[in-house]
């Protein structure tokens, strides 16, 4: 077997695919940004892009967002060639920039673009009566993210720095890429809808909080009773902060022996770190943070390797750009715009997160590539855009999983393998209470995490530390398109079960590797978890409430465990695009995605920022472009109106709404007055909205043409007349929780949602099935992909 790996460059996995991008901000930006770095030729009409960064460094962030792209202006759009000979495109809604509606209905209409492209429609959000005025900030109110972001006693926190978006165009990205993978269909029409998107990532990740009794809300700088866990938060130490997850007794009792084994933890009541997060936390605290407080990051993540629990550093922007695992992967790469003002050194942007390698097969054939069907095939339900891919899933807990959810919701058949003794520590969760009893019946089944992240799946145990176990894997790897593993690196090269053995006996796979910080680097093994991957991308200190003065009030956003989701989209998405030259070609590649490089590709602006101007400072809830732009109290306890007001009629259209109150002497001021005034005219907006119910306000402001949205709790977002329209859920069976709702992509093609109504499997339901078939097929090799 040949040990050489050959690069793959990003670019050839798309190289068929031409994209004609409309838009005007991030959401529709990003996701021409991520297609045009896999390959797809993108010719982009639009104004300049409007992001949250500073005047100073825009220019940079444009060519971020648009250097790979041809850019002309919006009105060269109609009749330009690129249209007719675009296969993919891309158009957002709910902006400002006139003529996008009427842009959408001809685009719809196909005129102007062939009948056979792929139109793919971003709005903020959508629903029966049609598109509603919006932009990131509302959709992670109306999606229930923000609810969790911040403190209890404080208004709501949104994602800092256009996130929301950039997760929105992500999610288009992907959606694009599985139209490219799946069979040919004329006049498909795609819709990726941004309160969706985020209500889709809240609802992974929620109901396992409240099915344990721990609210969705915002609880400072942890999650709710330490997500499940002690500790579990962002704590200061000696130096700044570090992020501690804690998921399990071993890693517990590696705190403990970090700590010296101090003679308090020996009580009873100290012994399961389940029962400290429900019961103790406080108490736990007056030892724990003095002890953190004595120690610096480095020292930490020392005791940390030693120990065996899970520890990251929270990192300022220039200590992200100066990172030795940064470097050692070349994550950063020059852009010629935006030089440094003083010392004239380049400025440099995160690039895609990931590398991939292919081993050299020159001596071998490679497996058939798939025959597509004629372009004039009728279109097939979304649920079978991806019938016939296998796919051998080897991941566990968020990341990984939720990539292959996404797979068997459109139509994949996906091999959950489960390692008898060393199970998916989202089954060992704990016994859910519902209607305040105890689920009944085997602990390991009755996790609603897990019947979320695996509904659809087959369970098939194998000891892979045993040869028996090995072969067995090397085996259906040789009858699989795809395999998807989130452990440590080097652990499956360790067990003869890594790419190269994978590729050598199946050189048409692809593997999917998730690592935290990637395969190779001085940081490679290190353990972590969703907060410590955005912790070290810097972003959780960037997250918090404005400060006049003084020192930054950072709180972070624990409760969202963005760096999962984030991390399994841009994974999904690279994976889809390897498919599409897979089935083009018949070869397979390795896919190596950092994490924590995923939440660095999201991050342009601040990163940009810190180089050409130095200050970056925290936003809270306000936009560098908009004003007023925020979270707004409203009549009840805990009610809260998001409002982003993006033109100076829009804002002359709210104060006339108003009155004659206190908003009235701000009326004639322009968006760079109202910056400048930003802190009163917050104060006068709350002291109007104050005093109005919540939901009457939003309509009454989506009426006048006002970006709006309630900030909803997950009840709120779940029981909404828009989340039943939209029915981005469906209801599974399982034989011990009964009948659950799971969250499938809201990615809607020709208007129809895919979902997979399968519960997720018994453990080892499928063991014998599936062995028993590889023994009579004899582990053949796929020969074409998807047949």
């Amino acid at each position: 077997m040949s040990n050489d790996l050959l690069q793959v460059i990003s670019r050839d996995l798309l190289c068929d695919l031409k994209v004609v991008e409309v838009s005007h901000s991030i959401a529709g930006a990003y996701c021409g940004k991520v297609l045009a770095d896999l390959g797809a030729e993108v010719t982009r009409f639009g104004p300049d892009t409007a992001a949250i960064v500073s005047a100073g460094t825009a220019d940079a962030l444009q060519e971020v967002l648009h250097g790979s792209k041809a850019c002309e202006p919006l009105e060269n759009v109609a009749g330009h060639p690129a249209l007719a000979a675009a296969n993919l495109v891309i158009i957002e809604t709910g902006g400002t920039t006139i003529g996008y509606p009427e842009l959408v209905n001809d685009f719809k209409a196909r005129e102007g673009i062939a009948s056979a492209a792929t139109l793919i429609v971003i709005t903020p959000a959508a629903d029966i009566a049609g598109e509603l005025p919006g932009c990131g900030l509302t959709s992670a109110a109306w999606g229930s993210m923000s609810w969790a972001i911040g403190e209890r006693s404080r208004m709501p926190l949104t994602l800092p720095y256009d996130i929301a978006d950039y997760l929105v165009g992500v999610n288009a990205a992907a959606a694009a890429a599985l139209a490219a993978a799946s069979p040919a269909k004329s006049g498909r029409d795609i819709e990726v809808s941004g309160r969706d998107v985020l209500a889709y990532i809240v609802g992974m990740l929620a109901p396992h909080h409240l099915a344990y009794g721990r609210p969705w809300s915002r609880s400072g700088r942890r999650p709710s009773m330490s997500g499940g866990v002690y500790p579990c938060g962002l704590f200061s130490c000696s130096d700044g902060y570090v992020v501690i997850y804690c998921r399990s007794n071993h890693e517990w009792r590696g705190i403990l022996a970090a700590m010296g084994d101090p003679e308090w933890s020996r009580e009873e009541r100290f012994s399961d770190p389940r029962v400290v997060a429900r019961e103790h936390a406080d108490e736990a605290d007056s030892h724990l943070l003095p002890w953190l407080a004595r120690h610096s990051q480095d020292e930490l993540m020392a005791l940390a390797l030693d120990r065996g629990f899970a520890v990251g550093p929270v990192k300022s922007l220039d200590e992200v750009l100066g990172d030795r695992q940064f470097a050692h992967r070349q994550a950063f790469e020059a852009i010629s715009a935006g030089r440094a003002a003083t010392a004239g050194s380049p400025v440099v942007a995160p690039r895609m997160p990931w590398l991939l390698k292919e081993l050299d097969t020159s001596q071998k054939p490679h497996a058939a590539p798939v025959t597509r069907p004629p372009a004039d095939c009728q279109p097939q339900e979304p649920s079978s855009y991806l019938g016939g891919l296998r796919v051998l899933d080897l991941s566990w807990v968020w990341s990984g999983p939720m990539v292959t959810s996404i797979l068997v919701d459109f139509g994949a058949e996906v091999l959950k393998i489960e390692h008898p003794s060393h199970l998916d520590s989202v089954r060992l969760r704990g016994r859910p209470i519902i209607n305040g009893k105890p689920i009944e019946g085997p602990e390991v089944e009755v996790s609603p995490w897990f019947n979320q992240l695996n509904h659809g799946k087959r369970s098939v145990t194998i000891d892979i530390k045993s040869p028996e176990g090995q072969e067995q894997i090397r085996r259906l790897a040789a009858s699989c398109d795809v395999v998807v593993e989130n452990m440590r690196p080097g652990v499956l090269d360790r067990l003869n079960i890594g790419y190269r053995d994978l590729a050598a006996a199946n050189p048409g796979v692809i593997m999917l590797s998730m690592s935290m910080v990637g395969q190779t680097g001085p940081l490679s093994q290190m353990k972590g978890y969703a907060g410590i991957m955005s912790s070290m991308a810097g972003l959780e200190s960037l997250v918090g409430y404005v400060s006049d003065g003084g020192e930054p009030d950072i709180v972070g956003m624990m409760m969202t465990a963005l760096g999962d989701p984030n991390a399994a989209i841009h994974a999904t998405t690279a994976l889809l695009s390897a498919i599409v030259r897979q089935r083009r070609t018949g070869r397979g590649c390795w896919i190596d995605l950092s994490q924590i490089e995923a939440m660095l590709s999201v991050m342009p602006a601040p990163l940009l920022q810190h180089q050409v101007e130095g200050d970056v400072p925290i936003l809270g809830n306000r936009h560098t472009l908009y004003a007023p732009h925020g979270h707004f109290p409203c009549k009840g306890q805990d009610s809260w109106t998001a409002i982003c007001i993006r033109t100076d009629e829009q804002w002359r259209e709210l104060v006339d709404k108003s009155g004659s109150g206190g908003l009235a002497r701000f009326r004639d001021l322009d968006s760079a007055g109202r910056l400048r005034q930003v802190s009163e005219i917050e104060s006068a907006v709350a002291e109007w909205t104050s005093g109005l119910p919540r939901d009457q306000l939003v309509n009454e402001l989506l009426a006048i043409g006002v970006a709006a949205a309630p900030v909803n709790s997950f009840e709120d977002m779940t029981g909404s007349a828009w989340k039943a329209e939209r029915a981005f859920t469906m209801n599974v069976k399982h034989p011990f929780l009964g009948t659950r709702e799971v969250f499938i992509p809201p990615w809607r093609f020709d208007g129809r949602l895919s979902g997979v109504n399968i519960p997720a499997p018994i453990l080892g339901a499928d063991t014998a099935a599936v062995l028993d078939k590889m023994a009579r097929d004899g582990g053949a090799v796929r020969q074409a992909v998807g047949h």
